[in-house]
């Protein structure tokens, strides 16, 4: 089962709510790491195995990014690996666990990959950001 690690950005109540329905959830609150800066909670998480979930679509695409294509820069044979990122629109917590819930049981590749939460309104609520191609490529969630 996959491990997650919300940063300060999400709430608190979403941990609980994770909880009572069996994921491993750890917040960066609980760590003391509500003041952390962005690529340290992804190096937390990547040292953990944890799935980062957070709120902050647009610094993350630029971690993950980075953390794609500078290795290969670099040269170096293998790169980092990090467990995913979670990206959500805010919405209210029951939405979030839904959202989540509908998405882990399609069993993605999470693995140094970035999804995206669109919200509700869209039938593919759901994308896994192409580093190569700098685009989002919706996620098929079925009928």
């Amino acid at each position: 089962m996959v491990r997650l690690y919300t940063d300060h950005d999400v709430s608190l109540r979403l941990v609980e709510v994770l909880h009572g329905r069996g994921y491993q959830a750890t917040a960066a609150r609980e760590l003391g790491h509500q003041r952390s800066l962005d690529y340290e909670h992804l190096l937390l998480a990547a040292q953990h195995g944890w799935t980062l979930l957070t709120h902050n679509r647009k610094d993350f695409t630029e971690l993950h990014g980075a953390w794609v294509h500078w290795p290969r820069a670099w040269g170096l044979a293998l790169p980092p690996t990090h467990a995913g990122i979670l990206v959500l629109q805010h919405a209210l917590v029951s939405s979030l666990y839904e959202a989540l819930a509908a998405l882990l049981r399609t069993e993605p590749p999470l693995s140094n990959a970035l999804y995206w939460w669109h919200g509700r309104s869209r039938k593919e609520p759901w994308s896994v950001w192409q580093p190569d191609t700098k685009e989002w490529r919706l996620v098929p969630m079925g009928t």
